[in-house]
Order: structure tokens, then C-alpha cells, then sequence
């Protein structure tokens, strides 16, 4: 069961996210009382339509935007289970979308798959389940239905990464990533399934939540990773506009844990040089702009000063970054991402 601290720190960053216009601008929702019997039906996650990533199947999470990256999904000795953030927007009085959904599906291919889950694809065997995953509007109403809601789609990234861990694995050593929504389900996946043990703590080479408030005292025995070196451990980051205070700032953002992805390094005040930052990836899926952003760890939030790059001057106005949370930073995250894999891979052969 998700708590009063975590749903109000989900309802700040889906605010956020609706500021920013990651969700569909005409976007309205019809509150409406759950009821269990209208659920959908559960995923059978071995029938691979129920996921939107298998090494195996052609997918959007196998793209990479420019030609000389590679998809290395067939040669790859590690893994990756990405849950993905939430795109069941559409005005509609459920509260958690069935799997055959084509218009959810549709946005959850064209846009998570393909701008988040296929950062791994080369270092990594991608697999992202669909889930029954919770309206928007459960943030807002957790009394009416939210709560349920969460708990439903939880249920369904539980099982799907239980049937991963018995049918696909076998043994390899995985990330566990996401974002937003994702993140939330995956933040209670440590929690349940990997903080208490020890093998599986073993296995994970980290795990990358952005987009959502993780907190010091949220895992007992997964820390945060505090280099690009360090294994076992979480990386997290919100972005955000230099100098930038959403409305819903509090004294509570103090306490979230933020690392900078273009350093790799947690609660990192001062601002990184630009020449680390390796590329955005634009809303077409194509990497261009390096050497543009720098970034820094301050107050809960990560701060990103404008880029001096006449055409992103529009784009980076808002200041509210969440749904570019992987984006702004793909090609570091890319870099870091096999850096860590390999870290991981040496210390097996000593």
C-alpha cells in the first residue's frame, strides 16, 4: 500500500508533468467510484503481446538515434526490466487500462519505449511489461479510487517482474529502470522483492527511478550510488530550470535523494561543465545539441541552466522537465549505463 507521504509526493510531480504538457493537452478526467468487478482482466505475461519489450520481438525499444549506435540485444550479458510512466491520459471514467488498450499502447510505444527503454539497448536485453496501469487521475483522488488503482497496476509490474526473474534471466545480472509512474511501482519493488535479498541485491547492477521522490530511509540495504562505480545501489533525479521553485516546493523536497547524470554523482552541487553533457534526444528520436546542458543537484530538485543554443531557447522555457528526464541526458545515461555493466562484469571475473 502506498503511503500518505508517497502519494502526495506523486500527486506534486504529476502536476508537474501536466504543467510541462506530458499530457494531452485536451486531457480531462471523469472521477468515478472503483469498483473491483470493473477492473480489467490480469496480464498473462507468457503471452508476449502483454509486453512492450522482448529481446526476441521487434520493438520500439530496439531504435537508437543515430545510425552508428547499435541495438545489442543479441550479444548482451546483462538485462534490463523497465516499467514505464504513465500514458492512460484520455478522458475516461476507469481507473486502470486494460492491456489491449491500442491508443495506450500506441503512446506507451512511440514514447516511452522508444525515447527511455531504448537507452539500454546496448548494453542491455530489454524487457518492459505492460501493466494495467493507473489513470492519471488516481493522484489526484487516492481516497476515491487512486489507492486501488496503484495497487492494481503494482500488482501487475510485481508478477511481471517475478515471471522475468523465473523465464528469462536465468542468472544474468539486470538494471531495474523507470520513470514516473514506473518509478513509484519500482521504488515498492525493491522494497518487496530485492532490499531483503541478498541474491537479488547481488544481481542488480542499480536501479534508475527518475521522476519520482525517493527518500534516504525508502531501502534499508539498497543505498544511493554516490559514483558511477558504485553497484547494488539507485540513481534518481527530477529536473528542473535553474533557479526554478514549482508552486508545491516545501520543505519536504529537501529530503529526496538526486544525482546528476551527467556526472553520475548524488546531491552534486556545483554545476558540471558542458562539455561532459553527450546530447539530448529530441522529440523526432534524434541526438543532437552536446556540450549544452549543465546541471546541478540543489534542494531536492536538479537544476539545469539554459542551453545556449538558439533553437532550444523555446523548449527549455517551461522549466519543468519531468517527462525529459531521460531525454535532456540520454547519451550520458547510455555511457554510464555500459560503464557500470562492465564495472559489474569485471568484478565477476576476480
Amino acid at each position: 500500500m502506498y503511503s500518505g507521504r508517497f502519494l502526495r509526493t506523486i500527486l506534486i510531480l504529476c502536476f508537474a508533468a501536466f504543467a510541462f504538457g506530458g499530457c494531452h493537452r485536451n486531457w480531462h478526467y471523469i472521477p468515478y467510484t472503483f469498483r473491483a468487478e470493473e477492473v480489467p482482466q490480469r496480464p498473462d505475461y507468457g503471452n508476449t503481446s502483454h509486453w512492450a519489450a522482448l529481446p526476441d520481438l521487434t520493438d520500439l525499444a530496439d531504435a537508437t538515434p543515430k545510425p552508428e549506435l547499435r541495438d545489442q540485444q543479441d550479444a548482451a550479458s546483462c538485462d534490463v526490466f523497465f516499467v514505464h510512466p504513465t500514458t492512460f491520459y484520455k478522458t475516461d471514467a476507469r481507473w486502470n487500462a486494460p492491456l489491449n488498450e491500442a491508443p495506450v499502447n500506441e503512446w506507451t510505444d512511440k514514447g516511452p519505449m522508444l525515447h527511455q527503454a531504448s537507452v539500454f539497448n546496448g548494453t542491455c536485453r530489454v524487457y518492459a511489461p505492460r501493466y494495467r496501469q493507473a489513470h492519471f487521475k488516481s493522484y489526484l483522488h487516492p481516497e476515491e479510487g487512486g489507492r486501488q488503482a496503484l495497487d492494481t497496476a503494482y500488482s501487475d509490474v510485481k508478477q511481471a517482474f517475478i515471471y522475468y526473474l523465473q523465464h528469462y534471466n536465468q542468472g544474468r545480472p539486470f538494471y531495474l529502470a523507470a520513470h514516473s509512474q514506473g518509478s513509484s511501482h519500482a521504488i515498492r519493488l525493491i522494497q518487496d522483492l530485492i532490499d531483503q535479498n541478498p541474491e537479488l541485491r547481488a544481481q542488480m547492477i542499480a536501479a534508475i527511478i527518475p521522476g519520482m521522490p525517493v527518500h534516504h530511509d525508502d531501502f534499508e540495504n539498497v543505498p544511493p550510488c554516490t559514483a558511477e562505480e558504485d553497484l547494488g545501489c539507485f540513481m534518481t533525479w527530477m529536473t528542473y530550470g535553474k533557479g526554478f521553485y514549482p508552486d508545491f516546493y516545501d520543505s519536504t523536497y529537501v529530503d529526496h535523494i538526486i544525482h546528476n547524470p551527467i556526472t553520475g554523482r548524488m546531491l552534486d552541487t556545483l554545476y558540471s561543465p558542458t562539455n561532459l553533457h553527450l546530447g539530448i534526444v529530441n522529440s523526432k528520436f534524434k541526438l543532437k545539441y552536446n556540450h549544452t546542458i549543465s546541471a546541478s543537484c540543489r534542494e531536492g530538485m536538479l537544476w539545469i541552466e539554459r542551453p545556449d543554443v538558439p533553437v532550444l531557447k523555446w523548449f527549455i522555457k517551461n522549466r519543468i522537465w519531468h517527462t525529459a528526464d531521460y531525454n535532456l541526458f540520454w547519451m550520458n545515461l547510455r555511457n554510464m549505463i555500459e560503464h557500470k555493466a562492465n564495472v559489474y562484469l569485471g568484478s565477476q571475473k576476480k
